[in-house]
């Protein structure tokens, strides 16, 4: 008789389909509920598997169990079970409730609700008004071919067809898809009728206004250059990204975490850096912020030729009683801001020993977030910007800011982004990465400036900062 601890591979992938489809499979909507689901089916098949027999030699023990054969049969049993799980997910998820929305004749599609998410489906103009009408009856419409992804660790669909009689309409979320609403206001003046007098005519007016929302990630998201890794291997990059602060009635930042993913891929994708030299934190604590900071220095200590890249995407705050710019983390406390937020000073002075080392700050120091609303008057501090200067970082390092510190740093609404990171990253995809500092500071610069004033009506001046001015920005690359 077969003992477990000597079970095949055929037996085994045999033995966990039976009991992986025979295992309850409740819905789960997260990445958690999915590896949990998977740990429990993987882990006693691994337990029984690892055990040595009785007659079983060590040679041969551990030549079968070792290390290597462990992670390998680990990877295989985890792929196999992901698989019946999803294919339990789908079968739910076809029989759940779906919902569609109008038309966008512009853009030629629905949006179908799911339970899971909204997705964007494209169906020409002939077949529309066959889809909607066989949709409301619940007819000939067959759901199928689906697949799911994760994403912020929640679980969506990734493809779906729907088929149509003989038509299929699939959705792919690599492609991209648009969708828009139009919202019209009519405000006709009442109608008067003087049938009997001839020297009246009907008088209107039409006020008509106009509102689309597109659904999707914008080209500067999804077209990104791509350049071998390992072409950056002597950079090393910390990118911090805070949205929601959670004291003091601090706002939010909109679409910092957007920038600082957006960003992340470029470092990796366009610059070639290693992913395991980019350490990105979101929402990060003032714990975090000091930890991550820290721990670069470390790591760029051990190499003396290591390029730094250090990005931030949130509030800045000034306070003129110390004469001091802050960075705020997430759990920043305006009326302890110097126990619980980032200064300038501190970050220079942590990375004023690299080679070379390029600071980006998206934020602003005037007490107002990228919406506008003034949170300065929050706690007892000082905080009138113009009496503090501007921090000069150490003679390795290049700092590009939002703004000239006066002014608010704006977001670009309709391209999810600060208005500096928008044109920062257009700058990496126009030069795919290989242009010097003085060419993106000048498109940055012209970028911003030009938008800030056609959106909000308002300058915003992007600024750049050399601890040694003599040193030309033009011989200062990002892919080191």
């Amino acid at each position: 008789m077969c003992a477990p601890k000597y079970i095949s591979f055929i037996c085994l992938f045999f033995n966990l389909t039976v009991y992986a489809q025979g295992a309850q499979v409740d819905s789960t909507n997260t990445a958690k509920e999915c590896n949990e689901y998977i740990q429990s089916i993987v882990t006693p098949i691994i337990n029984a598997w690892q055990e040595k027999g009785e007659f079983e030699s060590f040679f041969h023990y551990h030549d079968r169990v070792n290390d290597i054969t462990r992670t390998r049969l680990v990877r295989h049993l985890e792929d196999s079970v992901f698989t019946i799980w999803k294919q339990t997910q789908l079968w739910k998820f076809y029989h759940s409730k779906f919902e569609l929305s109008k038309y966008d004749a512009d853009n030629q599609s629905f949006i179908v609700r799911t339970i899971w998410g909204d997705i964007i489906l494209k169906v020409p103009a002939q077949y529309a008004i066959a889809f909607k009408k066989n949709w409301q009856n619940k007819k000939s419409i067959t759901v199928f071919d689906g697949d799911i992804g994760f994403k912020n660790k929640q679980i969506i669909i990734t493809k779906l067809s729907f088929q149509e009689g003989k038509e299929i309409f699939a959705f792919n979320s690599k492609l991209p898809t648009n969708y828009s609403f139009t919202d019209i206001q009519y405000n006709f003046k009442n109608l008067d009728f003087h049938i009997a007098d001839e020297e009246n005519t009907l008088d209107y007016k039409r006020n008509i206004n106009y509102q689309a929302i597109t659904l999707g990630d914008d080209k500067i998201d999804t077209d990104i250059p791509r350049n071998p890794t390992n072409y950056s291997s002597k950079s090393f990059v910390l990118i911090i990204g805070n949205e929601q602060y959670k004291g003091d009635d601090i706002p939010e930042v909109p679409y910092a975490i957007n920038d600082a993913k957006t960003f992340k891929k470029y470092c990796e994708l366009t610059l070639g850096i290693p992913n395991n030299h980019i350490v990105m934190s979101l929402d990060a604590s003032y714990t975090d912020m000091v930890t991550d900071i820290s721990s670069l220095k470390q790591r760029l200590s051990l190499d003396t030729a290591s390029q730094l890249i250090f990005y931030f995407s949130g509030h800045g705050f000034p306070v003129s009683e110390n004469n001091e710019q802050y960075l705020l983390a997430s759990d920043s406390k305006i009326s302890n801001i110097e126990k619980t937020a980032i200064s300038l000073d501190y970050l220079y002075q942590q990375f004023s020993s690299v080679k070379e080392g390029v600071v980006f700050l998206d934020a602003c120091f005037t007490g107002n977030n990228r919406g506008g609303k003034d949170f300065s008057s929050l706690g007892t501090r000082s905080i009138g910007f113009r009496s503090v200067e501007t921090k000069k970082p150490g003679a390795t390092l290049t700092v590009l800011a939002a703004t000239n510190g006066y002014q608010r740093a704006w977001p670009y609404d309709n391209k999810h982004h600060g208005l500096f990171t928008y044109w920062l990253l257009e700058s990496l995809q126009k030069s795919k990465g290989q242009g010097n500092l003085r060419m993106l500071f000048q498109d940055i610069q012209t970028g911003v400036n030009k938008t800030a004033i056609e959106e909000h009506g308002n300058a915003q001046i992007p600024t750049i900062f050399q601890g040694d001015e003599t040193k030309p920005i033009n011989n200062i690359y990002l892919n080191q």
